[in-house]
């Protein structure tokens, strides 16, 4: 399923999270544990994405699709 990456950019206020393409919100946390400051999102090549939350023990990670059911 194809994602509005431009949309999710400017409604969750997307900034740049690493070198690798992450990006992060402080309006977007973890529906895990609630971080904010290390989970991001990516998006792929063919308009899907993913999240991953990168705090220690968390590692809560899927689709943008799962996230935002």
């Amino acid at each position: 399923m194809k994602v509005n990456q431009d949309k999710i950019i400017k409604e969750f206020s997307l900034t740049s999270f690493g070198s690798k393409g992450w990006l992060h919100s402080k309006l977007l946390p973890c529906p895990l544990c609630g971080e904010t400051q290390k989970f991001g999102i990516i998006f792929g090549n063919r308009g899907g994405g993913s999240y991953h939350c990168f705090k220690g023990k968390c590692g809560e990670h899927g689709t943008l699709v799962q996230l935002f059911k």
